[in-house]
């Protein structure tokens, strides 16, 4: 399967092509909310020709839904003046970046924050941010604005998260059930369809990079 095709099936099916394929997303150039092109593909060719089938990690529990082995398939969508890490055969990709911002910017206010909202991305195919490691992502509404937080002066993941739950409709952050922020990161992924968005999170075991699950925030 060449990059392009690939691209398709995650715009296609993307909850079953996040639990088979690792991906990571690089950060925008600019760091803002903003339409860009960003190239997508495999460091390696690993899934793309002859790749590994992704396998269940022994022992997993049941209840974590599928996951996968280091046999699942690695691939980047990166800016296009980081697509050096890319095989030559990469494929372009229309996005959405969400930037990231600082806890510390609300003063302990977290209600009424100013959302990006995708309903303005026209034109772009996937919506991506950078990945979470301690951060939370917000998402709010049916028409979903969202945003893209890090935990700063001195504010844990778990506080972060606890103050902004109550105020939106979904909150994925380190420090809570959602995924620990101590050896594990996301990758925060969304795929236009149609007029609305789907929004999924993509739980991994930091270094190791073992899938654990696929966690649909939105759609």
């Amino acid at each position: 399967m060449t990059p392009a095709e690939s691209l398709i099936a995650l715009k296609t099916h993307p909850r079953k092509w996040l639990e088979r394929h690792y991906l990571i997303t690089r950060a925008g150039t600019p760091q803002t909310f903003s339409a860009q092109q960003h190239h997508f593909g495999s460091p390696d060719h690993q899934g793309i020709v002859g790749g590994n089938t992704p396998s269940r990690t022994v022992g997993t529990q049941v209840n974590l839904g599928p996951v996968h082995s280091r046999g699942a398939r690695t691939f980047i969508m990166t800016p296009t003046v980081l697509a050096a890490v890319l095989s030559g055969d990469a494929t372009q990709a229309s996005v959405i970046n969400v930037p990231v911002v600082a806890s510390a910017s609300f003063n302990g206010v977290y209600a009424g924050l100013g959302l990006h909202d995708l309903g303005t991305a026209l034109g772009r195919d996937f919506m991506v941010t950078t990945l979470l490691n301690g951060c939370s992502f917000v998402v709010n509404g049916a028409n979903p604005s969202v945003l893209h937080i890090q935990p700063t002066g001195g504010m844990s993941s778990a506080a972060l998260r606890a103050g902004l739950a109550p105020h939106y409709t979904a909150v994925f952050g380190g420090g809570g059930n959602e995924y620990d922020q101590n050896v594990e990161d996301v990758t925060i992924f969304g795929v236009r369809r149609g007029n609305g968005w789907k929004i999924y999170a993509q739980v991994h075991t930091r270094n190791v990079k073992n899938i654990v699950r696929v966690v649909k925030l939105h759609g």
